[in-house]
């Protein structure tokens, strides 16, 4: 979405951006976030071309299964719970599971109908 954006803002794809970055942008984030603001860039485009440049967060880049890891590694008393929630879901029907940072959503083939996350200290 973020590329398709940056496509259609200003007339360059990402490698084109990339490469004009690497020659003409600022060496660091903030410059580079006011340099891409000049030059009509922002947004997730802009976001896509910052990360781009200084590197994904680790969030981004992890595997569903090491997210979802992470999100059950203090509290493996609920793996049950979420367990059974995924395998009353996949009784639903065609659905995709798709792990976040701290929760995960199950997306039908037209919506997102549930968030599953794990309870945290405060409930």
């Amino acid at each position: 979405m973020s590329a398709r954006l940056l496509k259609e803002r200003t007339g360059r794809d990402v490698a084109a951006w990339n490469k004009r970055v690497k020659q003409e942008g600022p060496s660091d984030k903030a410059g580079l976030k006011a340099w891409l603001t000049a030059n009509g860039v922002s947004g997730y485009a802009q976001s896509l071309l910052i990360m781009e440049r200084f590197g994904y967060p680790d969030f981004l880049i992890a595997s569903a299964d090491k997210l979802i890891d992470g999100q059950y590694a203090k509290r493996p008393q609920l793996w049950p719970i979420f367990d059974a929630v995924l395998d009353a879901a996949a009784g639903l029907g065609q659905v995709a599971v798709q792990a976040r940072k701290t929760y995960v959503s199950l997306v039908s083939p037209r919506r997102t109908f549930a968030r599953v996350r794990p309870a945290t200290e405060n409930c």
